[in-house]
């Protein structure tokens, strides 16, 4: 019960205890075939988690990557999340500045610096 107060204390206080979960869920989207979901922390640390739509289990995603990077597009508000697995990059796009055609973000794959994959992605 006292351990419970004091978490609560430091929640109010804003205060993280040691070994409390400071990740944010910064993006939740989906495309024809995964859902999507990035999650940031305040150190720039982004991890890339995605799920089969056939198989999607809140719990238990298909893919996790660490490490991820953001970068930003020049001056437009466009945004980019890269995360790396062996050879493959996986890359989530905000497309700020487009056409009316243009969707909001896009997931590329790509193996060897190959592109393999490219679908569009809407926010959940």
């Amino acid at each position: 019960m006292l351990k419970k107060i004091f978490l609560i204390f430091l929640v109010l206080l804003n205060i993280n205890p040691v070994g409390a979960d400071t990740s944010q869920n910064i993006l939740r989207l989906q495309t024809d075939t995964y859902f999507i979901e990035i999650h940031g922390r305040a150190d720039n640390d982004f991890t890339y988690y995605s799920w089969k739509k056939k198989s999607y289990n809140k719990d238990k995603p298909d893919l996790i990557l660490l490490n991820g990077a953001m970068d930003y597009d020049g001056s437009g508000g466009n945004i980019s999340y890269t995360f790396r697995n062996g050879t493959y990059t996986y890359e989530i796009y905000q497309h700020v500045i487009g056409t009316e055609f243009t969707p909001p973000y896009s997931l590329s794959v790509y193996d060897n610096n190959k592109l393999i994959l490219n679908q569009p992605a809407h926010p959940l």
